[in-house]
């Protein structure tokens, strides 16, 4: 699968205007700790896991809105990013 950044761009603008639309102009999260399964288990399907971490969204957030006064990998901001939206979609009914 080939992902175009540009592509990826229009589906978030769209999804965060129908968030947008919907009334959605703040979105609480009530959950912060998280089970997440190590990057070089996670896309091995055909091998259950035998690790886990503890992640927190509170700390993702805090780490994504220092992103201009720091130097970090945009790949790993992306990742924070990511368990945001998982939640956000797991618990927004729209």
């Amino acid at each position: 699968m080939i992902v175009k950044t540009s592509e990826l761009r229009h589906f978030c603008d769209t999804l965060m205007t129908h968030l947008e639309d919907s009334g959605y102009e703040t979105i609480e999260i009530t959950d912060d700790y998280f089970w997440d399964i190590p990057y070089q288990q996670m896309y091995v399907p055909e091998k259950k896991p035998t690790e886990l971490t503890l992640g927190s969204l509170t700390e993702d957030w805090k780490e994504i809105k220092k992103i201009e006064e720091n130097d970090y990998t945009v790949a790993y901001v992306l990742v924070w990013i990511g368990n945001i939206l998982k939640n956000i979609g797991y618990r927004t009914p729209v």
